[in-house]
């Protein structure tokens, strides 16, 4: 062989190592990029109870969910639990929400003057659901942000006495639904007040003034007991930050906390022209629940949001396994 032809040779060897290792990057780029993609299964949904949304119903265990959290079970006076011994609610009050996180949920009807108890959820029946073959119990609160957190004391002690499982519920954990920020300075009262609350126990964080994963972590660790675990609000749905800002804030917070105390509500829902709030689209949640996985996931709002339409779209995606 001439030099020439050995040099030709060189570089075709030479070429073809090139364009073998491009595919194979090409290849795995493209492998990455659709794993990147992945729904993890969906450990939880979350249902706010009120009194347009009392027969919370779906296929959501198609998506994993076997864990309702309900928020509360008592709200501005109204209870969702039956009085012992009967089916009725012990409450006269009616309960439609404004709600911190979503205010275009209607607003409270105040002309009704009725006394009649209001009707209460079907609990056996909810208990009967794949998705709720474990129930954190939410706790008694107020639809007002505000009001929750200067009568969180209070709240508190209802919640201690009123802590009950309605029957057919199989109770594993409870929620003490004031949401707690950065901006809240929490008084020692309402530190000793979450003492007397039954264990396990939970709580939600999110970060409304982005002051960043290590700051909310020292904000939180001045006041949160050691047996508390917390909801973490992504913040996703209401332009907050994106998911992987609000991947930073979940590993700060399993780092400090310890993973077993670290789960995530995903917001899936977007504001709407015009104001208000839609469910978020399929191509939305793709990429905010792929960069949850292997993380425990809450669906916020369930009922409301995922909507049979887009549940049906998210089970026909690729989905990842609980171990991927």
């Amino acid at each position: 062989m001439s030099t020439m032809e050995a040099h030709i040779m060189g570089r075709l060897r030479l070429f073809t190592l090139v364009m073998l290792v491009s595919v194979s990057l090409s290849l795995t780029l493209q492998t990455r990029s659709v794993a990147d993609r992945l729904i993890p299964p969906v450990a939880g949904i979350i249902w706010q109870p009120h009194d347009h949304n009392l027969n919370p119903q779906g296929n959501w265990h198609q998506l994993g969910a076997y864990q309702l959290l309900v928020q509360w079970t008592k709200v501005d006076g109204r209870s969702f639990l039956p009085c012992p011994g009967t089916s009725v609610s012990c409450s006269l009050a009616s309960a439609t929400p404004v709600n911190s996180i979503d205010p275009s949920i209607p607003t409270p009807d105040k002309t009704s003057s009725s006394l009649s108890a209001p009707p209460i959820p079907d609990w056996t029946r909810i208990g009967q659901e794949p998705w709720a073959r474990e129930v954190i119990m939410g706790l008694v609160g107020h639809f007002q942000e505000s009001e929750a957190r200067k009568n969180a004391v209070d709240l508190a002690e209802d919640s201690a006495i009123s802590a009950i499982a309605p029957p057919g519920i199989n109770v594993v954990g409870w929620y003490f639904p004031v949401e707690f920020d950065p901006t809240w300075d929490v008084p020692p009262t309402v530190i000793d007040a979450l003492a007397k609350l039954p264990r396990p126990l939970w709580v939600s964080v999110y970060d409304s003034a982005n002051v960043g994963p290590e700051q909310l972590v020292w904000h939180l660790q001045r006041w949160l007991p050691p047996d508390v675990g917390v909801f973490w609000q992504d913040g996703v749905g209401v332009h907050a930050r994106e998911s992987r800002i609000s991947v930073q804030y979940i590993q700060a917070l399993k780092d400090h906390l310890g993973p077993h105390r670290v789960r995530v509500i995903a917001e899936i829902f977007r504001p709407n022209t015009g104001g208000g709030f839609r469910s978020a689209t399929v191509d939305e949640l793709i990429d905010q629940l792929a960069a949850y996985k292997d993380l425990p996931i809450y669906l916020f709002e369930g009922p409301t949001y995922l909507t049979p339409e887009l549940l049906s779209a998210l089970v026909l995606q690729p989905k990842a396994s609980a171990s991927q």
